[in-house]
């Protein structure tokens, strides 16, 4: 079942009551939509935090093995991870209001679900590449490159987030 689509038994009685008054079925629909993408960018940002711990254990890691030169790396690798979690965690919902003057078509809304989706299967990898710098503690050069390999994907996943953003303030200025 397609997560935007809430399923009549789900319903409570008020939604089904004014899902019979014409034009409000569609204001429910976008409310579905809205509660859906806010879920999605929840979890892709409890992702981050996922690999965030990783990035703390590869960096326990790198110290235990003496390699301390490599921390220089880390930490703006950790700052650009923190900008991005909270970018996503608190980035516009890509929906008005059902009494606000500027609307964003069904169309808009599954647009932006979908880049939500292929974000998180962005974030996936990343996470996966986050969990394997600790066993990279004791090669710099590996742990080098996977770490500028993190940095790369945050920095992409950064400018696509603002791309989504850029994309729904355009909406709205429609």
């Amino acid at each position: 079942m397609d997560p935007r689509e809430k399923s009549g038994s789900q319903r409570n009685w008020l939604e089904n009551i004014l899902l019979k008054i014409p034009g409000f079925k569609g204001y429910l629909e976008k409310e579905y939509r809205r509660e859906t993408d806010h879920l999605l960018r929840q979890f892709i940002s409890q992702r981050l935090m996922e690999g965030k711990k990783s990035l703390r254990k590869a960096t326990r890691a790198v110290t235990d093995a003496g390699k301390v030169k490599l921390l220089g790396g880390v930490t703006p690798v950790s700052n650009l991870l923190d900008q991005v979690e909270s970018k996503i965690r608190y980035s516009s919902h890509g929906y008005s209001g059902f009494f606000d003057a500027v609307k964003v078509r069904e169309a808009e809304l599954d647009q932006l679900y979908a880049f939500d989706q292929a974000a998180l299967q962005d974030v996936e990898e990343l996470v996966a590449e986050l969990a394997t710098l600790r066993g990279l503690a004791k090669d710099a050069d590996a742990f080098q490159a996977a770490l500028d390999g993190c940095r790369d994907r945050l920095e992409a996943l950064d400018s696509r987030w603002n791309d989504r953003e850029n994309s729904i303030r355009g909406l709205a200025g429609e």
